[in-house]
C-alpha cells in the first residue's frame, strides 16, 4: 500500500506522501469551516476523503474520532430560538471539524453536519415562500440577519407564519437569506 500512496501523490518518499495527505486533508478542513455546508459542494471533498481513508486504514493511522454532538426537535421553534439553535449546531459542528484529526472522522462530521443542517432547516422550509427564483449563493451577512431578528424581537412575532404576514417591514435581504437557508 505504501507504494500506493506514493504513486498517488506522484512522490518518491512515503514521509513526503504521507506529509501530503496531511496537507490536503488540512485543506479540505479549512474548506469545511470557511465555506457553507452545501451537499453539491461536498460531494468531491468526500470522495477524496474517502481515498484517503482507505490509506488510513492500510496505514493502521489511528486517531480520535469526535463524538458529533446530536439534536433533535419536533417543535415548531419560534424565529429566534431557531437562530439560536442553528448558530449554536453551527459552532459545534465547526468544532468537530477541526477536532478531526482522520479523513474518516472528518467524513463522518461532514455527513452528520450535512444531515442535521437539512433536519433544521425543513422546519422552515414549508412555512417560508417568496416569489421568484431560488436562491442560491454565499452566506447571508450576519448584520443582515441580526437587524432581522431584533426587528422580530421589537415586534414580538413568535411564529414563522407572523413573519410572512408582516414579511414588508423586512429588508429584502433577509427575507432572501431566510429563503436561503430555508
Amino acid at each position: 500500500m505504501n507504494a500506493e500512496i506514493q504513486q498517488f501523490f506522484g512522490l518518491e518518499s512515503l514521509d513526503d506522501a504521507l506529509d501530503a495527505m496531511e496537507a490536503e486533508l488540512f485543506e479540505i478542513k479549512q474548506f469545511f469551516l470557511t465555506k457553507p455546508l452545501l451537499w453539491k459542494t461536498a460531494q468531491p471533498k468526500l470522495k477524496r476523503l474517502a481515498q484517503f481513508q482507505q490509506f488510513e486504514t492500510a496505514q493502521s493511522t489511528s486517531s480520535i474520532d469526535v463524538v458529533p454532538n446530536a439534536f433533535t426537535t419536533n417543535e415548531m421553534l419560534s424565529p429566534t430560538d431557531w437562530w439560536k439553535m442553528y448558530s449554536q449546531f453551527k459552532l459545534n459542528w465547526k468544532t468537530n471539524v477541526a477536532q478531526a484529526f482522520s479523513a474518516g472522522a472528518l467524513i463522518t462530521c461532514i455527513n452528520e453536519g450535512i444531515a442535521h443542517e437539512e433536519q433544521l432547516l425543513l422546519q422552515v422550509a414549508d412555512v417560508i415562500e417568496l416569489d421568484g427564483q431560488p436562491v442560491f449563493g454565499k452566506e447571508p451577512d450576519p448584520m443582515v440577519l441580526q437587524h432581522g431578528f431584533s426587528l422580530i424581537a421589537q415586534l414580538q412575532l413568535v411564529s414563522w407564519e407572523e413573519i410572512i404576514k408582516n414579511k414588508d417591514k423586512f429588508t429584502f435581504d433577509f427575507l432572501v437569506a431566510l429563503k436561503r437557508l430555508s
